[in-house]
């Protein structure tokens, strides 16, 4: 019997310590990642987490460059590319300009279970899809469209990735000729501005319960590609690669360039040898770095034992996100790092990100970056190197002077006398490890002038520390970066206290809003109603969203008029959870001594 119990004990203290099942995957797709655990810890396959994760990438469009709508050819067509690799045969099914079929990921399994083949490629590969059921429809949205349209007519097929032709592409439309004085390229020029917009993939690593190893990848490719044009997403080793005896790895970033080095297969070839995934990854991108200095991209590498890691280059000053879960985690973890740093599986938590295709997406949880594109300017640990790659705040108001000299020691003081806050290092200082950020919505504005269409993108980001502070902020910009930049400085600047009631019993922290409030923006009214503790947030998305951000448990709402109006929609719920600080329950009473101003009591 003795030996019995020590056997099951040690069992269990194995079993304890393992990080199976596993899944990790490349930026801030949440809603990807949380699909595939949940095929993972039901003790699914490693390929039906990696299958059923990237098609949540497809079907929501995640970022405009996964799925359809997106990354429009020159010929205005959204094409797809996908991969599948099986580690324990090391089989793959990929597909590459798949044309007119939505679920390119599910295609490229069926091209490993289906045929002898590893990839297909455009209207071939779509006559497969329809020959294994795939329904045909088109890839192009408005929104896709309208790209297109603003791309060549208004900015004259700029940029494009023509060259030794005429007329000149640099200038012109096509179409273009050859010409016979040819022009070689230095390598370390890279002819067009990449980024995160124009050539963003999903990659995914799983691990299931039994040690299986998966990987794989999913893009509608380059935007204004010349048609015909396949990445490295669809290639193995290049876009992804796994291998049960080592572990997995897949790459993002400029696929042109990537796949020339195969950076997933060298990922895991240096972890064969003994290198840590951090190490890996690193070996991979310097590998490309050293022949295209300017290149962008990031590799993430997974071990079969559960350990991570990831290294990036030429993002600049944004860091590269990448969400994580593992049997050890209550819920997913985003990662974050910079082109100057890499992480390990033992990082600091870095947040969650929300996912609804309506955009929500945050960078935020336990992490410094202060804001979702966040760029921490809080106390710095999900960047990897924390304060040390940012300048030191200058305030240059009186009452930013105050704060950073520590004689305003707290936020609620600032918002007992009313000072206005212009600086927004002010919210940073007092919030800014526990703020989260969600980019609620982004959008293209246009405007008739004398030039022609001007096109612009708005963005709309609410920030909150789930514990009585809540901000929204609107922007508008020539880029969606620029734009969300704005808009989280601009929300952070608006952050208000929510104050927070009980219904019914007293015990516990304050849980619902004190009374009921009413929010009012454009044609959308929305009302909050305190709910009894374990109700939870009775709402739609958008208001549930900034509920949760402010730190309010549970909550009835009601709304009216045009709620598809997403921003309004906003604005008005941010109104009403703005008016529950106009209210205290007599149950939270508590004295305040009269004091002076901060700027009658000292001096700056």
């Amino acid at each position: 019997m003795l030996k019995i119990f020590i056997f099951i004990a040690l069992t269990a203290l194995v079993d304890s310590d393992t990080k199976l099942p596993v899944v990790i995957t490349t930026w801030n797709f949440v809603n990807a990642t949380v699909t595939a655990w949940d095929v993972l810890k039901l003790s699914g396959s490693a390929l039906d987490a990696i299958e059923k994760g990237t098609s949540v990438c497809e079907e929501q469009q995640c970022d405009g460059t996964v799925g359809y709508g997106g990354s429009p050819d020159e010929e205005s067509e959204t094409t797809l590319d996908a991969l599948i690799m099986d580690g324990c045969t090391m089989n793959v099914g990929a597909v590459g300009a798949l044309r007119r079929v939505k679920h390119a990921a599910s295609v490229a399994r069926h091209v490993l279970e289906h045929t002898k083949h590893s990839i297909l490629v455009g209207e071939m590969a779509t006559n497969f899809a329809k020959q294994m059921g795939f329904k045909e429809e088109s890839l192009t949205t408005t929104t896709s469209k309208r790209m297109w349209l603003k791309w060549h007519y208004r900015d004259q097929c700029q940029p494009n990735f023509w060259m030794n032709v005429e007329p000149d592409p640099s200038k012109f439309c096509g179409p273009y000729k050859k010409i016979d004085n040819i022009v070689h390229r230095s390598k370390n020029i890279i002819p067009m501005k990449v980024s995160r917009f124009n050539h963003d993939t999903i990659g995914m690593i799983a691990v299931d319960k039994q040690g299986n190893v998966a990987a794989g990848t999913s893009t509608n490719g380059a935007k204004f590609k010349i048609p015909g044009r396949i990445g490295d997403s669809p290639i193995p080793g290049s876009g992804a690669y796994a291998d049960n005896a080592v572990g997995g790895a897949t790459a993002t970033g400029d696929g042109d360039i990537m796949l020339r080095f195969l950076p997933s297969f060298l990922a895991v070839e240096e972890m064969r040898r003994g290198a840590s995934p951090t190490d890996a990854a690193r070996v991979a991108v310097n590998r490309i770095a050293e022949h295209y200095p300017d290149f962008m991209g990031a590799v993430i590498a997974l071990r079969n034992d559960g350990e991570y890691g990831a290294a990036c280059h030429g993002l600049g000053d944004e860091p590269f996100p990448f969400v994580v879960q593992d049997i050890t985690m209550t819920k997913f973890k985003i990662e974050k790092i910079n082109s100057h740093s890499s992480t390990m599986a033992d990082a600091a938590p870095a947040g969650g990100r929300g996912g609804f295709r309506g955009g929500f997406g945050s960078r935020g949880g336990d992490r410094g970056r202060g804001g979702p594109r966040g760029r921490g300017r809080g106390r710095g640990r999900g960047r990897g190197r924390g304060k040390e790659d940012q300048k030191e705040w200058v305030p240059v108001t009186k009452l930013g002077r105050l704060v950073r000299e520590g004689k305003i020691d707290k936020l609620e003081s600032i918002y007992l006398f009313s000072l206005p806050i212009k600086e927004f290092e002010i919210i940073d200082f007092f919030l800014g490890a526990s703020l989260n950020d969600e980019v609620l919505k982004i959008m293209p504005v246009q405007k008739q002038t004398r030039a022609g269409q001007r096109t612009r993108f708005k963005a709309f980001v609410a920030i909150g520390d789930n514990n009585g502070h809540i901000g929204l902020g609107v922007k508008c910009s020539k880029e969606v970066a620029t734009a969300i930049r704005g808009a989280i400085i601009l929300a952070k600047l608006s952050v208000l206290p929510v104050r927070r009631g009980y219904w019914g019993n007293k015990i516990g922290k304050p849980h619902t809003v004190p009374c009921k409030v009413t929010g009012k923006c454009g044609s959308v009214t929305v009302r909050l109603i305190p709910a009894p503790r374990g109700t939870g947030i009775v709402s739609a998305p958008v208001p549930k969203k900034l509920l949760q951000m402010a730190g309010v448990q549970d909550c009835y709402t009601s709304a009216r008029g045009s709620t598809g109006t997403l921003g309004n929609f906003a604005k008005a719920t941010y109104a009403a959870i703005a008016k529950t600080y106009a209210y205290l329950t007599p149950d939270l009473w508590r004295d305040i001594p009269l004091t002076k101003s901060p700027y009658s009591e000292f001096k700056a």
